[in-house]
């Protein structure tokens, strides 16, 4: 059986490997600001119109999704393991930085297992942002941070 590649929407060409990534758009209605112990906290109100769903390949989304880590992983890196190359002279500094830069590290890790990866998401909203807003749509947002909207309106 032959699988008929789908065109990705950002590069337009023809590819096997990709898949649909859905948003949702619509506009905001409303906005309110309480006051609770002393701390003001604000509450906008959106009305969706519809989701849209994009068909983009992994040779454009892939890239972008490792970008930030790889950009930061060896700062946080060299960071966790300089006391072990000579350039700090006293333990304390070995000590702080080495500990910094494993909290770093951990915080990098601990991003990249537990933030969800809404990058074909984000890049599916920038195509059609802006044929969207003209039919007077301002709201965008990914199936994530739609969901944690419905579950606090529930």
């Amino acid at each position: 059986m032959d699988t008929i590649p789908n065109v990705c929407e950002r590069c337009g060409k023809q590819r096997l490997r990709g898949k649909y990534y859905t948003f949702w758009y619509g506009g905001k209605i409303g906005e309110s600001t309480q006051y609770k112990f002393a701390m003001r906290v604000q509450s906008k109100f959106y009305s969706f119109a519809g989701e849209q769903r994009t068909w983009l390949c992994d040779s454009c989304v892939l890239p972008r999704k490792w970008l930030l880590p790889a950009l930061v992983a060896p700062f946080f890196i060299f960071t966790a393991i300089s006391p072990f190359l000579g350039i700090w002279n006293d333990t304390a500094s070995k000590v702080c930085w080495g500990g910094f830069g494993l909290a770093l590290l951990g915080y990098l890790v601990n991003f990249i297992i537990t933030e969800p990866n809404d990058t074909g998401e984000r890049m599916a909203i920038r195509i059609h942002k802006k044929r969207l807003k003209k039919e007077g749509y301002n709201t965008f947002v990914t199936t994530h941070y739609y969901n944690s909207l419905k579950k606090k309106s529930s």
